[in-house]
């Protein structure tokens, strides 16, 4: 992995990491659903919705790495992490479909690039 970018959405940052080898972005999950949610504590957060829906869980556990992204700190720490696709998959099971295309849209100029393929 290299390549690390912190990106804006809304005023909250994205933690991302180019994978050259993948050719593809890795967004912090906690991140995004913390950009997307409002939460005060998008870790909680998402631990919470791991336990309530248990496919959500599963696909996170199976599917998104830990990869080392530079924390709060400064320093690097392993961060759940997902690529394009995966957090696509993510934003859609925690909201059910709740985001408005608009809010879609700005996701998707903050960095998250959506592939015709994935919708």
């Amino acid at each position: 992995m290299s390549g690390d970018e912190i990106r804006q959405y809304e005023n909250r940052r994205i933690r991302t990491v180019w994978n050259g080898k993948e050719q593809d972005w890795y967004f912090s999950v906690v991140d995004v659903v913390g950009a997307l949610t409002d939460s005060p504590n998008p870790t909680d957060y998402l631990k919470k919705m791991r336990k309530r829906d248990v496919l959500l869980g599963s696909y996170i556990g199976t599917n998104c790495p830990q990869i080392e992204m530079i924390g709060e700190s400064g320093k690097k720490r392993r961060t759940l992490a997902a690529n394009t696709e995966q957090i696509l998959r993510i934003i859609q099971s925690v909201f059910h479909g709740s985001l408005t295309i608009q809010q879609m849209a700005r996701v998707t100029n903050s960095g998250l690039y959506f592939r015709a393929k994935h919708l």
